[in-house]
């Protein structure tokens, strides 16, 4: 199974050294998991790359900026598309837009599903 995980970077810290723990451990298993990183410029989001080189864990990347954009939202529908990946996983109103016109299964969750209903409820 070919598993695309998506994922703001701003450097590494709690949530990112979980997926550099998650990632290769799936990889282990069988899982052809990959990463698409959305890249806050002026951060540290590129340690965390080197991290996934170092592990053997595809990468790509797409620029992004502090809040959702037209632009942001093409580049992940085109980056998912390219990867050709049977399910992703990740949340955000962006994302799951994203994810959605390209038609690929996506696995989130809970609280970034909340947080899509409410945001698009209002």
């Amino acid at each position: 199974m070919k598993v695309l995980h998506l994922h703001k970077l701003t450097g590494v810290s709690g949530s990112e050294g979980h997926l550099l723990a998650l990632l290769p451990a799936l990889r282990d298993r069988g899982v052809d998991a990959r990463f698409l990183g959305l890249d806050v410029p002026g951060t540290d989001f590129a340690r965390f790359y080197e991290h996934l080189d170092r592990r053997g864990v595809p990468h790509r990347s797409v620029r992004c900026g502090l809040d959702a954009s037209l632009r942001m939202g093409r580049d992940v529908h085109r980056a998912i598309r390219a990867e050709d990946i049977e399910i992703s996983k990740e949340g955000g109103e962006t994302i799951l837009t994203a994810n959605w016109t390209a038609r690929v299964p996506l696995v989130s969750n809970i609280s970034a599903c909340i947080d899509f209903m409410v945001t698009t409820a209002k």
